[in-house]
């Protein structure tokens, strides 16, 4: 923490005060900037020993400007969070224009950008990357003494809104790896498995009408209720079904009924629609319904529901089926059970504690939805909201109970963003976010509302609240119509800060563009 005046001079230092000179200030772009605008700013930047974030607060002392109160962290602080919350490692590098500290590793230089600090033990894995020549603002993955690592970063913004450094983590993602090739092993076992059973089907089936010519009527049957047995065990392990011309269903497998929880009965003569799950766009049944017609082969992955509303993924392959004088007679498709794939896939999606999605999937899905509602220009909402007092609860209660109230807070969010177009995400720490459509503004700011009055209504206590005798959030919300949208960066810059405001002028509440 420093003061300073306005001649440039700083005469109250909380963190070492014997090793900085009282003239620090004088050389510091952010402080030059509150002394001219008198405003509260705040940002990245790049010291003489290494990147803080910090906060400037101008004081007035009788309506004159008197100086103004610094408060800093160290921008490696961001890289112990991830490590405590997500146990992901990460490094810090700084632009190389702006590069002036004592700390920094000259020797790993990756697109621009120095490497400053990190918590990552191998060091492999930055070499790799600068022997790339990897690219700051993709995601990727790396294969190093085979370990697999999903690799993504996120820019630290000074003050100005500029790029200072860059925040880079380092993913392991090899026990998911792992296990999805275990899942494809066993599938590729069960494959082979019914290949050779439908070999050794077609072999005996023609051996056995060989043998037939010259063997009695009772051989033949024999050999006809042995082929038959054979059929049956297909039929009891391969999902596939048929339909007519139409869609509706003229034949099922065992599998089939098994795996979606209806007998035949209630399937035949009933199309597909039958197991659709909500889930599922349209626009992929437009597709498939486009290509088959066509008299081509589709193939994709859906998500189908079974009788007691439970859910199974397919990897599905359908395709046309003509008669002896080949003219089209319908469809026939051929499913493999993917379930435990999807599975896999849903876990590096959501957040550890609070079984939400986490902040990856937010960066890879925000803009998609944003892109998605420029089609009919729907009116996107965004809203970040923070924990008020959340490191006096922890200093109060204990990190596990911190943890617990992030858990009910999660559970809350995920209970009341149940529509198709409802999105919720644990971002970071204390802060979460729920990216959804409305109707109209008055909707979106009665909804957030709910959401805040559902996480007060908790009754968490948190005795060192000053917005509540309970645990409580303040909420910042942006809502546009899609077509207004720039980019998903400025709608998020816009949600914090309107969240400052809301912190700004008393908490728990909903501070949006609309107030």
């Amino acid at each position: 923490m420093h003061f300073h005046k306005p001649d440039g001079s700083s005469f109250l230092r909380m963190h070492k005060p014997t090793q900085f000179g009282d003239n620090i200030s004088s050389f510091r772009p952010m402080v030059k900037q509150i002394h001219k605008e008198q405003k509260p700013i705040f940002g990245f930047e790049v010291g003489i020993f290494n990147l803080a974030y910090r906060t400037f607060v101008p004081i007035f002392k009788e309506n004159k400007y008197i100086g103004a109160l610094e408060f800093g962290t160290k921008a490696e602080q961001i890289l112990h969070e991830m490590k405590y919350f997500n146990d992901i490692d990460g490094a810090l590098f700084v632009k190389k224009d702006k590069l002036n500290l004592h700390t920094a590793h000259d020797n790993i230089i990756i697109d621009d950008h120095t490497l400053q600090y990190t918590t990552i033990k191998n060091n492999k894995l930055l070499k790799q990357l600068e022997k790339k020549n990897y690219k700051l603002d993709k995601d990727i993955k790396l294969t190093i003494d085979d370990s697999t690592y999903s690799v993504f970063s996120f820019a630290l913004k000074d003050f100005n809104g500029k790029d200072s450094a860059k925040a880079i983590f380092f993913h392991d993602i090899t026990p998911i790896k792992d296990e999805f090739k275990d899942t494809i092993k066993q599938l590729t076992i069960i494959l082979i498995g019914l290949l050779i059973l439908l070999i050794i089907v077609i072999n005996i089936g023609f051996s056995k009408i060989i043998e037939a010519l010259n063997i009695s009527h009772k051989e033949l049957e024999k050999s006809h209720n042995t082929i038959n047995e054979y059929i049956k065990l297909i039929d009891k392990n391969v999902i596939t079904s048929s339909t007519n011309l139409k869609g509706d269903i003229t034949y099922v497998s065992d599998a089939f009924a098994k795996i979606s929880g209806y007998n035949k009965d209630e399937l035949i003569g009933k199309t597909h629609k039958i197991i659709r799950h909500p889930d599922m766009p349209k626009s992929l049944y437009v597709d498939l319904w486009k290509t088959i017609t066509s008299n081509n082969v589709w193939q994709g992955e859906i998500k189908n529901m079974k009788k007691d509303g439970g859910y199974y993924w397919v990897d599905a392959t359908i395709s046309p089926i003509y008669d002896k004088k080949h003219k089209k007679i319908g469809y026939t498709a051929i499913r493999q059970d993917i379930t435990d794939k999807k599975n896999i896939e849903l876990i590096s999606i959501t957040d550890g504690l609070t079984d939400i999605f986490n902040r990856r999937h937010f960066n890879d899905i925000f803009s998609k939805i944003i892109q998605t509602g420029k089609r009919k220009n729907d009116i996107i909402c965004f809203s970040i909201m923070d924990v008020d007092h959340f490191k006096q609860y922890n200093d109060t209660y204990g990190h596990q109970m911190g943890d617990d109230v992030l858990k009910a807070i999660g559970s809350t969010l995920k209970d009341m963003t149940n529509r198709v177009d409802d999105y919720c995400f644990r971002l970071g720490g204390e802060e979460f976010g729920v990216v959804f459509k409305a109707e109209n503004f008055e909707n979106a700011i009665n909804f957030t509302n709910q959401i805040r009055v559902a996480i007060e209504n908790l009754h968490i206590e948190h005795k060192h609240n000053s917005a509540s005798a309970y645990v409580t959030a303040s909420f910042g919300l942006i809502c546009l119509y899609a077509n207004d949208i720039k980019n998903d960066d400025t709608m998020y810059k816009m949600a914090d800060d309107m969240l400052y405001a809301a912190k700004e002028t008393g908490r728990n509440k909903v501070m949006s563009n609309q107030d």
